[in-house]
């Protein structure tokens, strides 16, 4: 009887004791309690990025508005900025670029060039809507609609470098 009566207590004092006593870091592992782990940064790594907006686009005062640049660059990324379409032919026939980013409206500067050497491209968009919105999201996943912080053009290039990283992983094992 003895044995059971101890089992019993010990029992009720380990399950009355509260959560909030519990040692050190434990206590943000209570079953009641959400974990507070956050997930890792993105891996990042050194990739050719081409900025290209006309002077007088909105993604021009975007890039300048909200230090694009300087987000991109102290994230690890190579940054050029080009601004004119002479400039951008020759850069894309002069240099290998992991991604380019322009405004939609300029998409077709570079796609007229054949789609053999034609780079990842991320457009971004201050005016498409509707079912405009639509297809040109079909055909650029990665589309930014308006993008009103530098850390949103970060993890949209994040992400496009990432699925063009897994895109090559994929090609290669076939």
């Amino acid at each position: 009887m003895k044995p059971a009566l101890a089992v019993a207590l010990i029992t009720i004092v380990v399950t009355a004791v509260p959560a909030d006593l519990i040692a050190c870091g434990d206590k943000f592992l209570v079953p009641s309690r959400a974990t507070r782990v956050n997930s890792p940064p993105p891996r990042r790594s050194a990739a050719a990025i081409l900025l290209y907006s006309t002077p007088s686009s909105e993604m021009s005062r975007s890039l300048v508005r909200l230090s694009v640049i300087k987000k991109l660059q102290k994230a690890g990324y190579q940054v050029t900025v080009i601004d004119s379409p002479a400039q951008l032919t020759n850069a894309l026939r002069q240099n290998r670029w992991d991604l380019v980013l322009l405004d939609f409206d300029d998409v077709d500067v570079v796609t007229a060039r054949g789609s053999a050497d034609v780079p990842a491209m991320v457009p971004v968009s201050y005016s498409v809507s509707g079912p405009q919105w639509t297809d040109a999201r079909r055909q650029y996943p990665l589309l930014i609609k308006g993008p009103t912080r530098a850390q949103h053009w970060l993890d949209t290039v994040d992400a496009a470098l990432e699925t063009q990283r897994k895109n090559r992983t994929t090609a290669s094992r076939r």
